[in-house]
C-alpha cells in the first residue's frame, strides 16, 4: 500500500518508533489489561483498528525451608516447614531429601517432622515443581546434638546447697530417676524427657544422704518413709527449661500426700547440719560408721527436747529390731528458727551417735552390787550426782565437738547455750568461756571443765 502512513498506539499513547512499520514487536510487555491501536493514513482518509488483550504474568515458584532452630536433639522430633509462593502456576509436586536420599513417603507434603537417629550434621532439602514445569528448591543444614538433660541446683531458702541429698525425677505416673545431688548440690537426670513432649514432671527431694549415714523422718507425715519435699510440675518446651533451681521452702500442705510441706524449711536446715556433722567425722576423724543409717525423727509430739537414744526400734528391719540408735527432735525444736548453738541439735547429738557407734555404749553401764546386775545411768548432765565421771566425759565430748566444727566450717556463736545472762567467764575457748561462779549449776561444771580441757 504505497503512500500509506502507519501510526501505532499502546494504551492511547503513540509508539513513535513504530511509525510506518508494518509489524511492531512489544519487546518488554507488562502484565495487565492493554489496548493496541493502528491508524492508517493515505493522505485523504484515515482508517483505524484496535485490539484489547491481556498480558499474563510469567509463571514462577519460590520455596524456603522454615525452622525454629537449626539445632535438633537425638531422639526428639524436629519439624521443618516450607514457605511456598507461586505465580502463574500451581504446585504439582513436592520432594524432600535427607542428604541425597529421597523421602518418597513425603510426596507433596509441605511439612516434615523428623526424629534424628544419631548425632551429627544433616542436610535437608526440598524441591517444588509447578504444573507448567516451573521449579524451585531450598536446603538447610541441621546439627543434631545429644538429648538435653535436666539439671537442677537444690538449695535451702538462703542458697546453701543440699549436698549429696536424695532426689527423684518422675512424670505424673512413672519414676524416671532416683539419684543424688553432688557435693555442690547439683544433679543431672539421665532419663530426661524429650523437648516439647507436653507432659508434667516432678522433682522430689528425699532427706537422706548418699553415704547412707542418716535419714530424716517427719513424724507428722510418715515414720516409715524418709521425709520428702516435692516440686513441680515442670514442662520442657524450650532448651532453657532444662536448667532448674530447686529451693526448699515451705508451702501449703497437700492432704492427698503424707508429706508435710510446711516443714520443708525445717527439714532442709536439719539436713544441712546433720550432713556437716556426718562429713566431719568422715574427714576429720576418718571414721566409718558401723551401724547405719541413723534414723532421725523430727517434729515429734510425744516428747520434749532433742536427744540421742540408743534403744529405739530399727525402722528398716523386717521385722523391726530393738537396740538401734536414733535421734529425736521434738515439734518445737524442729523449727528452723530454733538454734541451740554451738551445741546445736544436730552437731551435739550426732557426736553422741559417733561415740555410741565407736564404743557400743553411751554412757557405759556400771555394776550394781546390791542387785548384782549391770545398769544404765539415766541422769545426763548430772556428772556430780552420778557414780563416776563417765556421763560428763560423754557430754563434754558432745559439747566440745561442735566448737571444733565451728572452727572447721568457719561459723561463730555468742557462747555455750548453758550460760545465762550476767555470768562471769574464765578459761576462754576461742569465743566461748567457762563460768567460775561457785553458785553456778555444779552438775554441769564437771562436763564443762572437761570440754574446756579438750
Amino acid at each position: 500500500m504505497d503512500g500509506v502512513t502507519r501510526y501505532w498506539y499502546l494504551n492511547g499513547y503513540q509508539v513513535t518508533k513504530a511509525t510506518d512499520q508494518v509489524v511492531w514487536t512489544w519487546d518488554e510487555p507488562t502484565a495487565g489489561e492493554h489496548n493496541i491501536q493502528l491508524e492508517l493514513h493515505d493522505g485523504d482518509q484515515s482508517y483505524y483498528t484496535d485490539l484489547d488483550f491481556t498480558v499474563s504474568p510469567a509463571s514462577d515458584i519460590t520455596v524456603d525451608i522454615v525452622t525454629s532452630s537449626t539445632t535438633a536433639y537425638l531422639g526428639t522430633p524436629f519439624t521443618v516447614n516450607t514457605d511456598i509462593e507461586t505465580t502463574g502456576t500451581q504446585i504439582n509436586e513436592i520432594h524432600w531429601y535427607l542428604g541425597d536420599v529421597s523421602m518418597n513417603n513425603l510426596y507433596k507434603a509441605e511439612t516434615w517432622t523428623w526424629t534424628p537417629p544419631a548425632t551429627g550434621v544433616y542436610t535437608i532439602s526440598v524441591s517444588v515443581i509447578g504444573e507448567d514445569g516451573t521449579y524451585s528448591s531450598d536446603s538447610i543444614q541441621i546439627t543434631v546434638e545429644d538429648r538435653p538433660l535436666v539439671t537442677a541446683l537444690v538449695t535451702d531458702k538462703t542458697g546453701i546447697p543440699l549436698r549429696e541429698v536424695g532426689v527423684s525425677f518422675a512424670s505424673s505416673s512413672t519414676l524416671l530417676d532416683d539419684i543424688w545431688t553432688d557435693t555442690m548440690g547439683k544433679v543431672t537426670f539421665p532419663n530426661s524427657p524429650p523437648l516439647g513432649d507436653g507432659l508434667d514432671y516432678y522433682i522430689g527431694v528425699q532427706f537422706l544422704d548418699k553415704p547412707g549415714t542418716f535419714i530424716l523422718y517427719d513424724e507428722q507425715g510418715s515414720t516409715t518413709r524418709p521425709a520428702m519435699a516435692v516440686f513441680g510440675p515442670y514442662r520442657f518446651d524450650s532448651i532453657q527449661d532444662y536448667s532448674l533451681n530447686v529451693t526448699v521452702v515451705d508451702k501449703p500442705d497437700n492432704s492427698k500426700t503424707p508429706e508435710i510441706e510446711s516443714h520443708q524449711e525445717d527439714l532442709a536446715e536439719m539436713y544441712i547440719r546433720f550432713y556437716q556433722a556426718a562429713r566431719f567425722f568422715d574427714t576429720e576423724y576418718i571414721y566409718t560408721f558401723n551401724i547405719k543409717p541413723l534414723p532421725i525423727f523430727t517434729h515429734v509430739t510425744s516428747t520434749n527436747g532433742v536427744f540421742f537414744w540408743e534403744n529405739s526400734i530399727h525402722p528398716f528391719g523386717d521385722p523391726p529390731t530393738t537396740n538401734y540408735p536414733c535421734i529425736v527432735v521434738d515439734l518445737k525444736r524442729s523449727d528452723a528458727s530454733q538454734y541451740d548453738a554451738p551445741m546445736n541439735r544436730e552437731w551435739h547429738e550426732f557426736s553422741h551417735y559417733f561415740m555410741w557407734d565407736q564404743y557400743g555404749m553411751l554412757p557405759p553401764s556400771h555394776y550394781d552390787v546390791v542387785n548384782k546386775e549391770a545398769v544404765w545411768l539415766d541422769k545426763n548432765h548430772k556428772g556430780v550426782e552420778n557414780h563416776c565421771t563417765s556421763d560428763s566425759y560423754t557430754e563434754a565430748f558432745a559439747e566440745f565437738t561442735p566448737l571444733f566444727m565451728q572452727h572447721i566450717y568457719g561459723t561463730r556463736t555468742s557462747g555455750l547455750a548453758f550460760f545465762g545472762v550476767g555470768v562471769h567467764y574464765s578459761y576462754p575457748v576461742e569465743d566461748t568461756h567457762i563460768p567460775y561462779e561457785l553458785n553456778y549449776d555444779r552438775d554441769k561444771w564437771e562436763e564443762l571443765a572437761i570440754s574446756s580441757l579438750l
